[in-house]
């Protein structure tokens, strides 16, 4: 049975599985500043290895390509239940 009773905070939101208000686990907030450095820094490395002609191109891309993807899966990740691990959907609709 869930609980009736309001939130103690806004920063807690209602486990499902664990039927409780817990304080869910986002993804540190250094992966999105991580994130948003590499693609502000991509132009500048573009630049850069303009002046080695087109043989620096495409290790430009494989290292555009290789760290772009980790990046934003962990700065995207969705916030989970530190008790069971559960995706809390209802964290995303909050403020």
């Amino acid at each position: 049975m869930l609980p009736t009773t309001p939130a103690p905070s806004r920063d807690r939101c209602l486990c499902p599985r664990c039927k409780d208000w817990v304080r869910p686990v986002r993804p540190h907030w250094k992966w999105r500043a991580a994130e948003v450095t590499f693609w502000l820094s991509c132009p500048v490395a573009l630049m850069a290895l303009k002046g080695f002609g087109v043989i620096a191109m495409p290790f430009l891309l494989l290292f555009a390509g290789g760290l772009a993807g980790p990046l934003r899966g962990l700065a995207g990740e969705e916030p989970r239940c530190p008790v069971c691990r559960v995706y809390l959907t209802e964290a995303l609709k909050r403020p």
